[in-house]
């Protein structure tokens, strides 16, 4: 907290203001630069972490100086492209008291939980781009600059904040907790053989819940460790066979409602090992060659993926045993 002589002496001077962009001498029509220095006495602002403040080309300035009857507005703005069109306004009764502090945030304005084709969220969950505070000086000094009822707006050179009393967060802090699976190994259909046709898209990744915020629980899954670390306030994700829950017994859903695709009881599609021939008397092979021989005959059902072996002994030589010959 800043001490009462503090603000005494930033009542003659420009402060928090950058000097020669307030203060100035009226010589023509009243512009905010003409603002008392004894008008705001202290000031500070503090950016998101989804707000890429650049310091050394980005400021931050008093935009507006607005009296409606017994009340002044002082808007502030920045020329930072992330913060266009959100102003931080700070309110003043004409009686208040000297050195009264108030703290604001931009609320949701500017927000949006939209993501972008990446997947990335394009802003913060339900968090303000920018917060900040202001301490006014006597309320002499601005009722008399603004005696009544108007506005006088100002450009990014007037009332300029000094650069010290801006703070950035940017990409310097967790804003949100989002939940999503990445998709399964899926089959792939041989070649010559018709495409899997799969109800949903696939080969994205599955969005089950964003802007996780609170108080949140992380718990162990199949195949995971969890540790949380609490010297280094970190918690560390570990893929472990037969850690957690164990190996599942069964596929597991990546969103609710996902089912297999036509023709397969799998939800990776394909057939399961009870429905597929691994071995044929005891070999092992990728590629089988099945040729007819005599008395077999073999047809191939391409739409079914089926092989009938017909054993009917056609044009096979057939040897009768003589106990069989009629007499």
């Amino acid at each position: 907290m800043a001490r009462a002589g503090f603000f005494d002496d930033n009542r003659n001077r420009a402060y928090p203001f950058i000097t020669g962009t307030v203060g100035k001498v009226v010589t023509g029509p009243v512009t905010l630069e003409n603002l008392p220095e004894s008008a705001v006495v202290d000031c500070g602002f503090t950016f998101g972490p989804t707000v890429n403040f650049d310091p050394t080309v980005h400021v931050v300035y008093l935009s507006k100086l607005r009296r409606a009857g017994s009340f002044f507005y002082f808007e502030f703005s920045s020329t930072c492209p992330d913060l266009a069109g959100v102003v931080l306004t700070f309110t003043r009764n004409t009686a208040a008291d000297q050195y009264q502090t108030e703290f604001t945030d931009s609320g949701t304005e500017g927000l949006s939980l939209s993501y972008s084709a990446s997947g990335s969220l394009a802003a913060t969950c339900y968090q303000p781009v920018w917060t900040g505070f202001m301490v006014n000086g006597p309320p002499d000094a601005v009722n008399d600059f603004l005696s009544s009822p108007g506005t006088i707006t100002g450009t990014t050179v007037d009332c300029v904040v000094e650069p010290a009393l801006l703070r950035s967060m940017y990409k310097a802090a967790i804003t949100s907790v989002n939940l999503a699976n990445d998709d399964r190994t899926r089959y792939s259909s041989p070649e010559g053989c018709s495409a899997v046709i799969w109800p949903y898209p696939v080969d994205i990744i599955f969005i089950n819940s964003r802007c996780l915020l609170g108080n949140l629980l992380v718990q162990s899954g199949y195949n995971s460790d969890v540790k949380q670390n609490n010297r280094e306030n970190s918690i560390i994700f570990n893929a472990r066979v037969g850690a957690g829950d164990g190996q599942p017994c069964n596929e597991i859903p990546l969103f609710s409602g996902e089912i297999p695709p036509s023709g397969s009881g799998l939800l990776s599609g394909g057939a399961s090992c009870g429905e597929s021939i691994q071995t044929i008397n005891g070999i092992n092979s990728p590629n089988f060659i099945i040729q007819a021989g005599s008395g077999v005959q073999i047809t191939s059902v391409p739409e079914e993926n089926k092989l009938i072996v017909d054993i009917n002994l056609a044009g096979a030589g057939i040897i009768i045993p003589s106990s069989l010959v009629p007499a």
